[in-house]
């Protein structure tokens, strides 16, 4: 009788042991960028210059110069520089600003669909127009 205590006593230690490595094995192949690790984009994430084709020619030219403290030039609006306060966050990938031109105001929209990659959308004096950014 003391045999078979001792036998299920290790049948206990070893199921034990394997749900552990078990466990332990699943918690190692956990995403790292899960949960709270994550850190949150701000504008500044997408520093860099950014080339588009406003005029649709098929040429891009250097569009907007994201600097890294947040702001940015539009550089064919005589290099116009928007301060990072006048920009707010939608979500990690959408961004908008404020920016007045001429005594015109007018909304800057910029969506990132990747990296290097994104959309530029001007609404105000009375147009609305869109173009893809590739920063390079």
């Amino acid at each position: 009788m003391n045999i078979l205590k001792t036998k299920k006593l290790f049948t206990y230690m070893v199921v034990g042991a394997l749900v552990m490595a078990l466990f332990i094995s699943c918690k190692s192949n956990e995403d790292p960028n899960s949960g709270d690790t994550k850190e949150e984009r701000t504008f500044s994430y997408y520093a860099g210059d950014w080339w588009g084709d406003p005029e649709r020619s098929g040429t891009e030219i250097k569009f907007i110069t994201i600097n890294t403290d947040g702001s940015f030039i539009l550089i064919p609006a005589e290099g116009m520089q928007v301060p990072s306060s006048a920009i707010t966050k939608k979500s990690d990938t959408n961004y908008s600003a404020t920016a007045t031109m001429d005594g015109v105001s007018g909304e800057l929209i910029f969506t990132f669909s990747s990296d290097t990659q994104g959309t530029f959308e001007q609404i105000g004096r009375g147009v609305s127009a869109s173009m893809p950014i590739t920063k390079k």
